[in-house]
């Protein structure tokens, strides 16, 4: 070999080199965003929270299957999703305000017939027992948060709470017939979709008590609010920080994406006034940088490190923020599967099976609950219907609410 065929070797190698070593920092981290806000950022390799995993954190990590938390194949009704728990300090239990619809009817019925009830377990992570209805029909989609400011116990949810129950159907065991299903009143609230709706207690065994609150002017941009999904988080001072999606039913129509959008939502107080923090949906930098996408069902929670987090359902993807008011998009890769133990599931229905293991693809309705103690992610709740959202009607389909412990120690 010459010295101009080794000088140009040399060369070869060095840019080689170079080149390895720019994918190799490509693929790290530069700060703890890059691991998105689940871990450190140390020497460019994410470290990553016990609840968290993968190279950029972006994974729940587990430290068992999924358990049932409320519902389940054998019980006689349909519950979706709900949470997180709170302990009960009257009583010495906790206390989990969760989605069953009415009159043992399936999930069919979830625009009509859907109330919050309170269920509770000496354990937190369950398995819970239905103790009293908390708000009545039409109410969905519980989402319990504690108002320290006021000493307050808060469920927000959608639907007023104030349709009385005009069931005309005959359902047993938490499924919907497929005869006898001739409705004669609503579908849905007039105002469904129009606003979130929050009952409030001094106590966690109730009476529970419709609030008004102020929502934002007409003049605001998104003043129809469409909110399907509050999620509320409160500060010690009372104020009030909400993640909720709008529902745009013209575009879904036209199969126009995105028609699920999230919107960042904040209040002096849960009384109001609301106000939405920006004149778009959260995530629009990615909607025009990337693509576009669905999303809906957010929960939020704050770390250790006062991070802001949240989950949701279309993708299972994971979002993040220092502040809360300034959030990144982790690009919708699953942050989650979920198995849960004893039990097997087919196409539409599950059944129990001891030592048996299910790995369900229906998990809606994320919520994250955090030790108080040492702030950390600790039990993560989902609603599922097995293997498909189970709002069949003469198929015996049922809904039922799981529970998974997340990993605490490394």
């Amino acid at each position: 070999m010459n010295a101009m065929q080794t000088s140009a070797t040399a060369i070869a190698s060095c840019l080689l080199l170079l080149l390895c070593s720019s994918m190799a920092t490509s693929t790290g981290c530069t700060t703890d965003s890059d691991c998105q806000l689940n871990g450190l950022c140390t020497g460019g390799t994410c470290v990553c929270d016990a609840a968290w995993g993968g190279s950029d954190c972006s994974v729940l990590q587990f430290a068992a299957d999924g358990e049932l938390a409320y519902g389940g194949p054998d019980a006689n009704v349909t519950s979706w999703g709900g949470g997180p728990p709170v302990f009960d300090t009257e009583r010495s239990l906790w206390v989990l305000f969760v989605t069953e619809i009415a009159n043992h009817c399936g999930l069919s019925e979830w625009q009509r017939q859907s109330t919050a009830v309170a269920a509770t377990s000496p354990s937190v992570s369950g398995p819970f027992t239905r103790d009293y209805l908390a708000v009545p029909t039409q109410a969905h989609n519980p989402y319990y948060v504690y108002d320290p400011a006021s000493k307050t116990h808060l469920i927000f949810h959608i639907g007023g709470g104030d349709n009385p129950d005009r069931s005309n159907l005959t359902c047993v065991d938490g499924t919907t017939p497929a005869v006898g299903v001739t409705r004669t009143f609503p579908q849905r609230n007039t105002v469904y979709s129009a606003q979130p709706y929050v009952h409030a207690a001094k106590s966690l065994s109730g009476p529970w008590t419709r609030v008004n609150i102020t929502l934002p002017p007409n003049g605001q941009s998104s003043s129809a609010w469409g909110s399907d999904n509050p999620a509320p988080f409160i500060f010690p001072n009372g104020t009030l920080l909400m993640l909720t999606r709008k529902y745009n039913g013209t575009a879904a129509k036209l199969k126009i994406v995105p028609h699920d959008t999230i919107w960042l939502v904040t209040a002096p107080s849960y009384l109001g006034p609301y106000t939405f923090v920006h004149d778009e949906p959260l995530f629009s930098d990615y909607f025009k940088a990337v693509h576009p996408f669905n999303e809906e069902d957010p929960c939020i929670w704050q770390d250790a490190r006062n991070n802001f987090h949240a989950l949701f359902h279309f993708t299972r993807g994971h979002a993040w923020s220092p502040d809360g008011l300034s959030w990144s998009w982790g690009g919708g890769a699953p942050a989650w599967t979920m198995t849960v133990a004893d039990m097997t599931c087919g196409p539409s229905t599950c059944k129990t099976a001891p030592g048996e293991v299910a790995t369900v693809k229906d998990t809606e309705r994320p919520r994250v609950w955090v030790n108080p103690i040492t702030k950390l992610p600790t039990l993560f709740f989902v609603a599922s219907g097995g293997n498909t959202q189970p709002t069949g009607v003469g198929k015996g389909e049922k809904g039922f609410t799981i529970v998974r412990k997340l990993k605490t120690t490394k």
